[in-house]
């Protein structure tokens, strides 16, 4: 875990977790203060329309953001999405950090895009080609971009692309499959809930986000940024073994 020690070995430990896993917990952010002085460390931060001066944002809770249950995600209330899709460029790492919480922690449901694609793939092999299609939908206004939802690199490696709401534009193949996705993503989809001091470093190539609905307050940072160290594109679906084959 990556505390506010700021120590070397932390650091290391952090960003050899996010090679691994693609997420960190995070802990003793007692602050607004503590985060800010955290940050840094693990990524170069990019202002937000929203941020403060120190880089961070408050996350909207769901009722400020006026939200309501859609047809399109099947639990509209947990709107699931990578960060900044409609960017040619999304950053590539996010921080949500909970400094006040509910006895039972701000709950956020998550999606591990590693898991999503297998699921895909091995459930709904027709439906996981068309959403690794680069133009399977655009994403965002005017000013968004046409990709993949599985967008593939080099070496078999994949980057994880995704929004459920009005501000996608799904080409005509992809839309016939969206309940093959929406399916598997209630199905991989884990529930994460953070009480105060707690957060999570994430890899926005690899993971999907979304608030669940709570009656009492909570308060939630968040920050975007590019890591300052090298991570390999995406994450790598299967490994393989000597041999040939995949594990």
């Amino acid at each position: 875990m990556l505390v506010p020690t700021l120590s070397t070995a932390s650091v290391e430990q952090c960003v050899a977790q996010l090679r691994s896993t693609g997420a960190v917990r995070l802990q003793g952010l007692a602050d607004r203060e503590s985060v800010a002085r955290v940050v840094p460390r693990a990524m170069k931060v990019q202002r937000q329309r929203d941020s403060g001066p120190d880089g961070l944002a408050t996350v909207p809770r769901l009722h400020e953001l006026g939200l309501r249950v859609t047809a399109l995600s099947g639990h509209g209330d947990a709107e699931l999405a990578t960060a900044g899709c409609t960017l040619v460029h999304p950053a590539r790492l996010k921080v949500l950090a909970c400094l006040r919480a509910p006895d039972q922690g701000a709950a956020f449901r998550l999606v591990d895009g590693l898991q999503l694609y297998r699921a895909m793939r091995r459930r709904y092999p027709a439906a996981a080609a068309v959403f690794s299609d680069p133009s399977a939908a655009f994403f965002g206004g005017s000013g968004g971009v046409r990709s993949a939802v599985f967008a593939c690199g080099t070496g078999g490696r994949v980057a994880l692309r995704l929004r459920l709401d009005a501000l996608v534009d799904w080409y005509p193949a992809a839309r016939d499959h969206l309940v093959e996705l929406q399916d598997v993503l209630a199905r991989v989809a884990v529930v994460v809930r953070l009480r105060a001091g707690q957060g999570l470093l994430l890899d926005n190539h690899r993971w999907a986000v979304g608030q669940e609905p709570s009656a009492a307050p909570y308060r939630v940072v968040q920050a975007l940024g590019m890591s300052h160290q090298d991570l390999p594109y995406g994450f790598l679906p299967y490994r393989a073994l000597r041999g040939g084959g995949q594990a």
